[in-house]
């Protein structure tokens, strides 16, 4: 019989440590083996200590919890690390996750989902966070209870269509395609449409090309040169004034550059700038198709009410298999 799971704990609030370290003693399937106050202390203890999960703080001095799991995992593949956040971190989260972690819960967490989240883990198994379900089951009930029939099974053009001849009350679309639902032409609410952010704390204003140059560029100086030209401000502002929107918020800052768009959705875009904005808005992995089908599930589960636990379940083991299969493919290299 295999003996309790080695958990140690790196967080740099002593009152959070010794939280922890409670609810450790009361699980008897649950050892704890150490504690760290910062991520170089805990990359110092790993060695000894050889833990089997560890529970990493993500906001640390010195040496952050993203940068420690990294190290880790680097030098110990096989330890597991569940990484502790709080919603505003979700951006740490995903480096956490990129850099390793296998998954990732609230500081809120409850002592019981806490305890099963640390067995899933030392099977190599990832958990969603709760408040993931909850956000699939509120758009999704959403969706069904006022959403158009048919709504799991639309291309964004049907979606467009539905918008710009009345019989949507909202739409959410990436700024760069927002003509295709208020063109003035065609459509019958472009004057009574307004613009809004979408809910959250994490905005992307980017294009849906962009401009790269190969490994074996033979004059890569005067590729980058011409990179640099294409993408500058001076062009941007040119192409958005065509109606091209761009992704520097600096532009939209020109007046000239924004008459193409209409004035509410230029304020929009340009207080996301001010705002925790991203340069990408996927998860930055190669099987792009390959996750967006395992997490398309869940979210058709939601819409026609499903059991969206189990879907979001399952989700998250596939797209779990997607990171690992690219991180692989990418040791390969």
């Amino acid at each position: 019989m295999s003996g309790p799971i080695r958990v140690f704990i790196v967080d740099d609030h002593a009152m959070v440590r010794r939280g922890l370290a409670a609810f450790l003693r009361a699980k008897p399937d649950l050892q704890l083996v150490g504690e760290a106050s910062d991520g170089a202390e805990a990359i110092t203890l790993c060695e000894r200590l050889q833990p089997d999960i560890v529970l990493m703080d993500l906001v640390m001095p010195e040496t952050n919890g993203i940068e420690a799991t990294r190290a880790i995992l680097s030098r110990w593949p096989a330890v597991q690390v569940i990484a502790l956040t709080s919603f505003d971190d979700k951006e740490l989260v995903r480096e956490a996750l990129a850099a390793g972690a296998l998954s990732y819960l609230l500081k809120n967490v409850s002592a019981e989902d806490l305890a099963e989240a640390i067995r899933a883990a030392h099977s190599g198994r990832s958990t969603l966070a709760a408040e993931a379900v909850k956000a699939l089951k509120f758009y999704g009930d959403m969706l069904r209870e006022f959403g158009p029939p048919g709504v799991t099974a639309m291309h964004w053009q049907q979606c467009a269509a539905l918008y710009a001849s009345g019989k949507a009350a909202m739409y959410t679309e990436a700024d760069a395609i927002f003509n295709n639902a208020v063109n003035a032409a065609e459509s019958v609410v472009a004057d009574k449409t307004g613009y809004a952010l979408f809910p959250g704390d994490s905005f992307y204003n980017i294009p849906s090309w962009g401009l790269s140059m190969g490994a074996f560029t033979e004059k890569a100086d005067a590729a980058a040169e011409f990179v640099k030209w294409a993408a500058g401000k001076e062009m941007t502002a040119t192409l958005q004034a065509a109606g091209v929107p761009g992704a520097r918020i600096s532009v939209y800052g020109i007046p000239e550059a924004n008459v193409a768009f209409p004035p509410q959705l230029v304020e929009v875009i340009g207080s996301a700038g001010t705002k925790n904005t991203k340069g990408y808005d996927r998860p930055l992995i190669t099987s792009v198709s390959k996750a967006r089908d395992y997490i398309g599930q869940a979210i058709v589960a939601a819409i026609e009410g499903g059991d969206v636990q189990a879907a979001a379940d399952e989700a998250n083991r596939g797209f779990q298999s997607v990171i690992e299969e690219d991180r692989a493919a990418e040791q390969k290299k």
